[in-house]
C-alpha cells in the first residue's frame, strides 16, 4: 500500500477531510438510526453469543425477529467461501425478510470470527509459488557454501537465479485480501467489489458526490459488541444505556503531540501532522458545542496516570503497542487512540470504556477515521455512535472496527 496510488489517496482523502466546515455540519447518509433499523448476529454455536444476543435485544428492544443466527464455527478468521455461506447468506436472507423499515444496522455478538480471509490462490499458482520458494532456499543454501568464493562462475549463476526467482516471486504478490468481519458486512448490500486492498466507503461524508461509486444508503451500520467476558458485556451494555437516559457527563481529553499554534518538527511525515492538527480540531469542535469540559495535552508524551479523571471522551496518539492507564472512565465512555496494533482498543475496552474502535491489523494512518470528523459527527444532537463511525471511516472491506453498541447516542439528551 506503500504505492504512488496509495500516497495519491492519501493526499485525496487528507485534504477533503480538511476542507470540511467547522464544526463538522453535514450527516453520513440517513440519520436517526432505530432498534427497527437493526439486526442482532450471533453465532448460533455458542451459548454465550445466543445469551448475550437475547441480552442485548431486549435491553434495545429489539424485534426477536431480528435475530440473525449462524452458524460460524469457533475460529478468529473464516474462509471467504465459508463466510459468504455461513453469515452473508444468513444476513442477506434476513435483511430481505425484515420488510420496512429497512436494515441499517447490524450489531455482530461476541464468539463470531473476527476475520475474513483472502480467496484462495489457484491450484497452479500454489503450486508454483511452493515450488520456487524451496527453489530459492536450497539455492541460497548453495550460495552460502560458496561465499568466500567470489570469483567463482558457479557463484555468479546462483546469483542471477537467485534474482530471477525473487522477482518471480515478487510479480506473484497480491494486495492484502483478507479483512475485518465487520468491513465486509458493511457492503452486505453491493453484490460484487474489488478485494484487493481497500474499497472507498461511499457513505464518509468526506467523500463527496464524485467520489462516490454507490449510494450511500446502500452501505450498512456495523459493530461488534466482544473483546470482555459475557457478564462483563452485560455490564457495559447497562452502562452505556444508564449514560444515553441521563445524557454523557464528563471530560473530553484530547492528546495531540506538537502545540497547535506551532508547525510539527522537522522531519515529521506530513500526514502525522496532519492527524496531529486533527486532534486539536477535535477538541476545538467538542469546546464549541458546549457538549464537556475539554483539557488537550500538547506534550511528545501521552496522559499518564491519574492526569484524566471523569473522562467522557478521549482520543489521543501513538505509544505503539504500550498502553498507559491514565484515565479514570465515566460509564459511556467513548475512547479512540490511534495506534496500529488492537493494544490500546482492547485496554480501553477492558478499563471501562463502551465504545471504542481501532484496526484488526495494519490499516495504514489514512485508514483511520480523523479525530475531527468523527468527534464533530458524535456531538451532533442525535447522531448514534455507529452513524458517527461509519460517516468518518474512509475506507471499507478493510481493517478498521468499532467495538461497542452503535445504537449508543451519548448527546440524545
Amino acid at each position: 500500500m506503500a504505492s504512488l496510488r496509495g500516497l495519491l489517496k492519501l493526499g485525496a482523502c487528507l485534504l477533503s477531510l480538511w476542507c470540511l466546515p467547522w464544526p463538522v455540519s453535514c450527516r453520513p447518509g440517513h440519520a436517526a438510526l432505530t432498534p427497527r433499523q437493526t439486526l442482532v448476529v450471533a453465532n448460533g454455536g455458542l451459548p454465550t453469543s445466543m445469551d448475550l444476543a437475547s441480552y442485548y435485544m431486549a435491553r434495545r428492544k429489539i424485534p426477536r425477529t431480528h435475530l440473525v443466527r449462524v452458524d460460524a464455527g469457533r475460529g478468529h478468521r473464516i474462509s471467504r467461501e465459508d463466510y459468504r455461506e455461513k453469515i452473508l447468506g444468513p444476513v442477506l436472507s434476513a435483511i430481505a425478510s425484515a420488510g420496512s423499515p429497512s436494515i441499517r444496522c447490524l450489531v455482530l455478538m461476541d464468539g463470531l470470527p473476527v476475520q475474513v480471509d483472502a480467496p484462495p490462490r489457484p491450484a497452479e499458482e500454489q503450486q508454483r509459488r511452493r515450488l520456487l520458494k524451496k527453489e530459492e532456499a536450497e539455492v541460497r543454501r548453495r550460495l552460502k557454501e560458496l561465499q568466500k568464493e567470489e570469483a567463482s562462475p558457479l557463484r555468479k549463476d546462483l546469483e542471477g537465479r537467485l534474482r530471477e526467482i525473487q522477482e518471480a516471486l515478487r510479480r506473484m504478490r497480491r494486495p492484502v485480501e483478507s479483512a475485518a468481519l465487520e468491513s465486509e458486512l458493511a457492503l452486505a448490500l453491493i453484490p460484487s467489489y474489488p478485494l484487493g486492498g481497500w474499497v472507498p466507503n461511499p457513505a464518509y461524508v468526506g467523500a463527496g458526490t464524485k467520489g462516490r461509486w454507490t449510494s450511500p444508503e446502500r452501505i450498512l451500520v456495523v459493530a461488534r459488541l466482544g473483546g470482555v467476558p459475557p457478564e462483563a458485556l452485560k455490564k457495559l451494555i447497562d452502562r452505556t444505556l444508564q449514560a444515553e437516559r441521563e445524557g454523557l457527563k464528563g471530560i473530553a481529553y484530547f492528546d495531540a503531540r506538537w502545540p497547535a499554534s506551532r508547525p510539527a518538527p522537522k522531519g515529521s511525515r506530513s500526514a502525522y501532522a496532519l492527524y496531529d492538527q486533527s486532534i486539536h480540531k477535535a477538541a476545538e469542535i467538542v469546546r464549541n458545542s458546549g457538549r464537556l469540559p475539554v483539557v488537550v495535552d500538547d506534550g511528545e508524551t501521552v496522559f499518564q496516570s491519574g492526569q484524566c479523571l471523569s473522562a467522557a471522551l478521549y482520543c489521543g496518539w501513538y505509544s505503539v503497542g504500550k498502553y498507559v492507564d491514565a484515565f479514570d472512565w465515566v460509564p459511556g465512555a467513548v475512547g479512540y487512540h490511534i495506534e496500529s496494533t488492537r493494544t490500546w482498543m482492547k485496554n480501553l475496552q477492558a478499563e471501562g470504556v463502551a465504545v471504542t474502535l481501532g484496526p484488526l491489523r495494519e490499516p495504514y494512518l489514512q485508514a483511520f477515521p480523523m479525530p475531527h470528523v468523527f468527534f464533530g459527527l458524535l456531538v451532533q444532537e442525535g447522531l448514534t455512535v455507529g452513524e458517527a463511525y461509519l460517516g468518518s471511516l474512509p475506507y471499507l472491506s478493510w481493517q478498521m472496527i468499532l467495538v461497542g453498541d452503535p445504537l449508543y447516542r451519548p448527546f440524545g439528551k
